[in-house]
């Protein structure tokens, strides 16, 4: 095979895209020999193509790039975020039709979670919405057993560390409390594992249901538990342009405070609160401080105190007696 071109798209690329299997699974059936450009086997996935004049087989067949799908899926509780999983009885992928072939989610949710989940095969949209640069939100409704109060709330939004990591919601609504439960709806940006089961615990909060009902631009809505819709044309670029900026990542204070100007850090949440000033121990005023002495005056004043006249009982005539010693016995002073 001629040296590979360096404009045009990667090979094991294009067929990801085009749904053979995984970009590194790809590069593997490269390597077997299984692929073939312009009817000769290629070796080395290190090489691009153009898609629009070279012609790509595999095992025989002609791949051609595979149309996008973006779905909607309103993930029920019990559901591995998977394509594959022995230990895992039911897959969020067995809920939809096979006719669209490989597709991944993008995130993830935990068994118990259930909500929104969006299943594609755009493998740079998918990257791009997940990747913490771009600090698209995501939010969740929580029903939380415990009493949640505005001390809670606080502590949340400062930030909280658990197992070695920090988790911070970028904002935290009450949408209703009951004794002893409380209705939350928690905005997070980055997506860490169980993140917002882990922020609830820490500050005494035991969640008894999490859904996620928004992604970016799109919102659940009523979509039934267990069903699953295309998104729109206007909803797909939308989430494009959300995507396609980075933004830097919140600054975290010392005391794990949010500054305010930014997302989640205006000034009535911000936890720093101010601290009384210093006193300084030369700040009192003059007069209430003794006249420094000269070290003359000092050791005059030493003279005059070891005096006789000076001495216990020298005002009355009797014998001044040493403070330890009384009665010919000696006590402890």
């Amino acid at each position: 095979m001629k040296e590979a071109k360096k404009d045009g798209v990667r090979l094991a690329k294009f067929l990801a895209a085009a749904g053979i299997a995984s970009r590194r699974r790809c590069e593997e059936l490269i390597a077997q020999g299984r692929v073939c450009v312009n009817g000769q086997a290629v070796l080395t996935p290190a090489m691009n193509i153009d898609p629009e004049k070279d012609s790509v087989t595999f095992e025989g067949r002609k791949v051609g790039e595979e149309e996008k799908v973006y779905l909607l899926l309103h993930k029920p509780a019990g559901y591995t975020c998977s394509a594959r999983d022995v230990h895992a009885r039911k897959l969020v992928f067995d809920i939809v039709p096979d006719r669209f072939g490989r597709l991944f989610s993008v995130g993830r949710l935990d068994r118990d979670s259930e909500g929104l989940l969006l299943l594609t095969n755009d493998g740079d949209l998918a990257q791009a919405l997940t990747h913490p640069s771009r600090q698209v939100p995501k939010q969740y409704r929580v029903s939380c057993e415990g009493t949640f109060t505005t001390e809670i709330r606080r502590r949340m939004l400062n930030g909280v560390f658990d197992d070695g990591e920090f988790l911070q919601p970028q904002a935290v609504k009450q949408c209703g409390h009951f004794r002893g439960h409380a209705e939350l709806l928690l905005t997070l940006c980055e997506g860490k594992k169980r993140e917002v089961r882990r922020i609830c615990k820490a500050v005494g909060l035991q969640v008894s249901k999490l859904q996620r009902v928004a992604f970016g631009t799109v919102e659940l809505g009523d979509l039934p538990t267990g069903s699953w819709r295309h998104l729109s044309s206007e909803e797909v670029e939308a989430l494009r342009k959300i995507s396609a900026t980075v933004l830097p990542r919140r600054p975290r204070e010392a005391s794990g405070g949010i500054p305010a100007g930014i997302p989640g850090g205006e000034a009535k949440d911000s936890p720093v609160r101010p601290q009384p000033a210093k006193v300084s121990p030369d700040s009192r005023p003059r007069a209430a401080r003794p006249p420094a002495r000269s070290p003359e005056q000092q050791r005059n004043e030493r003279s005059a105190r070891r005096s006789p006249g000076n001495r216990p009982g020298a005002a009355s005539g009797r014998p001044a007696t040493d403070s330890r010693t009384r009665g010919g016995r000696s006590r402890d002073v």
